[in-house]
């Protein structure tokens, strides 16, 4: 249960990585974004691989271009997702869209690779488990969602409602199912990379960091594409100069706060390599399930949730809870499997 409790905590990370988006008003989405993907997907990784893996450049010469350009196009596509969540969220709205792009994550990030993975031991009692775990969760992100819902629905009937694009709820599912399936891959960048972390292993890496040596490839195609992608946002809409107006310039330190992000995904990356058969399964449930409680926590804290009804309220610790038991019996999979 110690790996597990460690990938709940790097949850923490995913929930609160966002927060600097709060403080960053005069920029734009692409702007906040753009360095997301540098500080978060570009330079968090290398700095994280090079202070906890010795001899890390021999690590990738001596790693076939193969299993490099395996560990590159899951992190891409992954990137892919990371693009189309944000597009998501514009057009299905926060409360439906976020949940159920999370859930389709867990789900695919889980399950896919009980059946892909080739390392996989079928339908075995601690996968049946692992699935329990799993519905259990998806039952809660339901109940999050009518809880979100609610809260939407509350404030709106004190302020301007929120508009959509036209015809958003067709292309708003395209983009969530999307998201859905290609947000796993990153988890297959670890589950076909592992090869590079046991070569980290022999060349004198603890076995506790060897995991962080996958992290810079499977990050790096994604990091290109998102800060292409915001790049030419920006230039469409002749913004540059939003960079470096007056009173904008800390922005660029307060976006270096997401990079709690790249922590908490190496951190699932060191955990799920100390899981046994089903680490990669089980710790990436956990690590997104976590997420959406430690997301729901710091928006009750940061006030996200005030003045709406108790019975709101109510049905969102109801989510929590049941995600959290949730948690626990994908925990006790883990337990049956080692």
């Amino acid at each position: 249960m110690f790996w597990i409790l460690i990938v709940a905590l790097a949850g923490l990370c995913s929930g609160i990585f966002g927060l600097p988006m709060k403080f960053t008003k005069r920029w734009k989405w692409e702007h906040v974004w753009s360095m997301y993907a540098f500080w978060v997907l570009l330079v968090a990784p290398w700095v994280i691989a090079f202070v906890t893996v010795p001899n890390l450049i021999q690590i990738y010469h001596d790693t076939s271009w193969q299993t490099l350009g395996l560990v590159a196009m899951f992190g891409t596509l992954w990137g892919i997702a990371s693009l189309t969540f944000g597009l998501g969220l514009a057009y299905m709205g926060l409360a439906i869209g976020y949940s159920l792009m999370i859930g389709l994550i867990i789900v695919s990030g889980s399950l896919l690779p009980l059946v892909t993975n080739p390392s996989s031991s079928g339908l075995t009692k601690q996968v049946m488990v692992l699935i329990t775990g799993v519905i259990v969760m998806v039952i809660s992100l339901v109940i999050n969602t009518i809880a979100a819902k609610l809260k939407e629905n509350g404030l709106a009937e004190k302020t301007q409602a929120v508009s959509r694009p036209v015809n958003s709820f067709g292309i708003g599912l395209l983009l969530c199912v999307i998201t859905g399936i290609v947000g796993c891959c990153l988890n297959y960048s670890y589950i076909y990379g592992d090869s590079i972390r046991v070569h980290a292993v022999e060349l004198g890496a603890s076995n506790a960091f060897a995991a962080n040596s996958i992290l810079p490839i499977a990050l790096f195609g994604a990091a290109l594409l998102n800060m292409g992608y915001c790049f030419w946002m920006v230039n469409k809409g002749r913004t540059w100069h939003l960079y470096f107006a007056q009173g904008n310039k800390r922005y660029f330190i307060y976006t270096l706060g997401m990079v709690v992000w790249a922590v908490g995904i190496a951190v699932f990356g060191i955990a799920a390599a100390n899981m046994g058969k089903l680490g990669n399964s089980v710790g990436w449930a956990v690590l997104n399930a976590s997420a959406i409680i430690w997301a729901n926590v710091i928006g009750v804290v940061c006030g996200e949730w005030k003045g709406v009804k108790s019975k709101t309220i109510s049905i969102l610790v109801t989510a929590l809870f049941i995600m959290i038991l949730g948690i626990a019996i994908v925990g006790f999979a883990n337990s049956f499997a080692n």
